[in-house]
């Protein structure tokens, strides 16, 4: 198994302390008015993401979330995901991804194993509530402390667009940095319970992505993924090195 050296993926440029929310950051200074998000139903500017993002992340603080904390998001590809995820990561928080088509035994089995503090959730879908479905687990997960809803308001939970309203030009308090993980990752439990990882900024499976794809200002991306292929190709390029 490869040790994995800071110096090897710095040198290469894969590695360069930065957050999720650096990007951001550069995106919005050099091409605000560019489209960020684009989906079925509305399209969001980079400034436009950037507040709220902002926003979000402040109404979350506001709510008790914390550094270190871990929110679970319960969402299908929608821009509330993105918003969310970039967020959750600016106040120093983890993000747990659950499968949108998990129902309330695998939910209450992950929120609890991951010690998830706060979800966000769909209000609904076509024959279910999972906010409502979360909020239940509140007596059975006492960690649990927020649900928040995306579309309409559902018993229990804080609406997200009330949550994005209160954290409006509210200042953060300490951002993220490097060093902080930023997401928690479960496998699939094809052949056993799943088991969870944590992934920080500076994982070389982000950052090696770059020269491998063609990503440009001007390209759409459907969605994107952190694959275990990206960290695996960094680990053969070390053993390639002779490191």
């Amino acid at each position: 198994m490869a040790v994995f050296d800071p110096a090897y993926f710095r040198a290469q440029g894969w590695w360069r302390d930065e957050t999720l929310g650096d990007w951001l950051g550069r995106c919005v200074a050099g091409a605000p008015d560019r489209t960020a998000i684009l989906s079925a139903d509305r399209a969001l500017s980079y400034a436009a993401f950037s507040a709220d993002v902002a926003s979000l992340a402040a109404g979350l603080a506001d709510a008790g979330i914390r550094r270190g904390d871990v929110v679970v998001a319960h969402l299908p590809n929608v821009p509330e995901f993105v918003i969310a995820w970039l967020a959750i990561n600016a106040i120093g928080a983890v993000m747990q991804t659950v499968h949108t088509p998990y129902g309330i035994r695998e939910l209450e089995h992950l929120i609890a194993h991951g010690g998830g503090k706060a979800a966000i959730a769909l209000a609904h879908t076509k024959d279910r509530s999972p906010a409502g479905e979360i909020a239940s687990l509140h007596e059975r997960i006492p960690a649990l402390q927020l649900v928040v809803a995306v579309g309409s308001d559902v018993p229990g939970t804080v609406n997200f667009s009330t949550l994005l309203d209160r954290g409006r030009k509210k200042p953060l308090a300490v951002p993220a940095n490097a060093g902080d993980p930023f997401l928690l990752l479960y496998t699939s439990g094809t052949t056993s319970s799943p088991e969870r990882q944590f992934a920080k900024f500076t994982w070389p499976e982000q950052l090696a992505i770059v020269p491998d794809m063609p990503v440009t200002p001007t390209r759409k991306v459907m969605k994107a993924e952190l694959v275990n292929r990206y960290l695996k190709a960094a680990s053969a390029a070390q053993e390639r090195e002779g490191r």
